[in-house]
């Protein structure tokens, strides 16, 4: 079940940042600034869709958390958003036989601008058969690893809006 998935989650936070910054501004008390930081500081958004219809139903592709041009095929989706950064990371599988049309519509939404560093967790992956692409396209950097062979696919993005 994930752990942000309900939306009353979302505006419990919210109301909870607004009353302790709230406070903190009334009575300057630094600490309760701090504990209202450490409680919940980022607003994170965590989506699961099982297939890629059930997503665009929910406007995934819309907002700007996934392309459009992942594979018809793909099932199983998950999204985690951080709102306040603009930074996403998720994974998706998908139909092997989909891997060339998926790396092919990667290249050809590319803007030639992608500059991302590298993590442990991509070296992992590198290291297990998948293959890395990175595109910017409107404003939004991805960099996608794929296992062709395995249809699987864990990305990650920051959306500069």
């Amino acid at each position: 079940m994930p752990l942000f998935a309900s939306e009353n989650h979302t505006a419990m936070k919210r109301i909870l940042k607004i009353i302790g910054i709230g406070s903190a501004c009334l009575l300057g008390l630094p600490i309760t600034a701090f504990f209202v930081m450490m409680m919940g500081f980022f607003d994170i958004v965590e989506r699961s869709y099982q297939t890629k219809t059930e997503a665009a139903e929910d406007r995934l592709f819309d907002r700007g958390w996934l392309p459009a041009f992942i594979p018809d095929s793909a099932t199983h989706i998950k999204v985690i958003n951080n709102l306040d950064i603009n930074t996403s990371i998720g994974s998706f599988d998908f139909a092997p036989d989909d891997f060339t049309a998926f790396a092919d519509a990667i290249h050809a939404s590319n803007d030639g601008t992608s500059k991302h560093g590298s993590n442990s967790r991509m070296q992992e992956l590198k290291q297990a058969g998948y293959e890395d692409y990175d595109i910017c396209d409107r404003g939004a950097c991805w960099r996608f690893l794929i296992h062709p062979q395995q249809g699987r696919c864990e990305y990650w993005a920051s959306v500069n809006r």
